[in-house]
């Protein structure tokens, strides 16, 4: 049987390291719209939010952080062509199977990685928090403000996160080298969450998002499966919160 029906025939290490496409971007613009989608993401907290409240802010803010990078490469040489510049392209069944097992992986290892850390952690006796503000707001809000939770964690987040750090990142630290720009991608999408407790889980998020996305040299992978890990973590923390509170 042709081994190219199955997922992993996408992860070789050609692929894996590979550019999911090439942002023909110089250094400022890269840089500017990582910063800029930051400066919208504090504003929308900050500015945003007394108008509209903490999460429509955040909604927003996160929303117009990923059309302000599409803008971008949308404007730079050769003008359009945004699905080809950003890796937007459709997504066929064995990209589907190749996401659920990266998927599974992800749940796992992430608690695996998380509880080893937490007793390094406990044993050094460094203070942490134990839940991100986000996932203790879904155990006990209304139905309306858990979906608006998901509309943000499950939706707006992945689509702008996978376009600063699988996209702009990534093109940025190739001058680093391919290994060098994985790794450097994954720590400072780790760190950039600031939540200690979850550095490790988020590390190996951030490296195979990206393995997702050069694999398959398609962007929508790593989103849809980023947007699933976030949707299936709010959704399992409420659903056992409500559980033992009954």
């Amino acid at each position: 049987m042709n081994r190219g029906h199955f997922p992993g025939a996408l992860l070789t290490p050609r692929r894996i390291f590979m550019r999911p496409w090439r942002l023909k971007m110089e250094i400022p613009y890269l840089a500017g719209g990582i910063l800029c989608t930051l400066f919208l993401s504090w504003a929308g907290t900050t500015i945003i939010a007394p108008w509209c409240g903490l999460l429509n802010g955040a909604i927003i803010s996160t929303f117009a952080g990923a059309f302000l990078l599409l803008a971008l490469a949308y404007m730079t040489f050769p003008r359009g062509f945004i699905s080809w510049k950003t890796g937007f392209r459709r997504v066929g069944w064995r990209e589907i199977k190749l996401i659920a097992v990266v998927l599974i992986v992800l749940l796992a290892g992430s608690a695996a990685l998380t509880g080893v850390w937490q007793q390094i952690l406990d044993h050094l006796q460094i203070p942490y928090e134990e839940e991100q503000f986000l996932v203790q707001m879904a155990k006990n809000c209304s139905y309306k403000t858990f979906g608006q939770l998901l509309l943000l964690t499950a939706v707006a987040v992945p689509l702008t996160e996978e376009l600063v750090f699988r996209r702009f990142l990534y093109e940025l630290l190739q001058g680093l080298g391919a290994k060098t720009a994985l790794f450097a991608g994954a720590f400072i999408f780790a760190a950039a969450h600031g939540f200690l407790l979850g550095m490790p889980g988020l590390f190996f998020m951030g490296i195979l998002f990206q393995i997702l996305c050069n694999s398959t040299r398609n962007l929508w992978c790593s989103v849809i499966c980023h947007s699933l890990l976030n949707a299936s973590v709010l959704i399992m923390t409420r659903a056992v919160f409500l559980l033992v509170k009954d």
